[in-house]
């Protein structure tokens, strides 16, 4: 009894330790991270160069006031405030720092694909990951300092793990879609528009 536990273990050994050590880096997932790196560079590239407009000088405003001890009044994104108050208290203001979770939540929403390939295929969540990332539209958002690329990532990323979920059924996506709607809720008021929208998409393919 005891030869044989002994000869299944160092089998079980044998087989991890011929396992390579980066077996996890095919192919498919080189491209991926090649394309997070375009999109990251486009996106963190010369930050703070635009001067502010409004409507972000308002949103840096309100967050610099809550660390100074103030309240923050006006229109804002309560998830972006949180953030960019917490990176002023850290490393002081500037405009980089003010954009710099927009950029990062839309340097994220490329890999977002990834969740749809079974839908639209390996090639085709490649192909759209890259689309995402050089997107003059996407890129501009993702680099103005308001809650639009935090709602996005957090709202089609709810979205397409929800999507996973129903494929695999696995109790960990629920959980991280739930994170990612509350998040949605707080990133912008414009959460109200898309949930209208997945509410009648949600009718079309239950009773059409």
């Amino acid at each position: 009894m005891a030869e044989s536990i002994a000869r299944d273990s160092s089998e079980v050994g044998a087989g991890e330790a011929e396992r390579p050590l980066f077996a996890w880096l095919t192919w498919e997932a080189a491209l991926y991270g090649l394309i997070f790196l375009v999109s990251l560079a486009l996106r963190l590239g010369l930050l703070e160069a635009r001067i502010m407009d409004v409507l972000e000088a308002e949103q840096a405003g309100q967050a610099w006031s809550l660390v100074s001890g103030g309240t923050p009044v006006g229109r804002w994104s309560p998830l972006l405030l949180s953030g960019q108050a917490l990176l002023f208290a850290l490393c002081g203001a500037s405009d980089g720092l003010a954009r710099l979770l927009p950029a990062l939540a839309g340097s994220l929403v490329v890999l977002l694909p990834f969740y749809l390939r079974t839908w639209i295929g390996r090639v085709g969540a490649l192909v759209a990951a890259l689309a995402l990332a050089v997107s003059p539209t996407l890129v501009y958002s993702a680099r103005y300092g308001d809650g639009t690329s935090l709602l996005l990532l957090t709202a089609f990323g709810a979205l397409a793990l929800w999507l996973a979920w129903r494929e695999k059924r696995q109790t960990g996506y629920l959980y991280a879609v739930s994170v990612l709607a509350a998040l949605a809720l707080l990133a912008d008021l414009r959460v109200v528009g898309l949930g209208i929208v997945g509410v009648v998409a949600w009718a079309i393919e239950r009773f059409i």
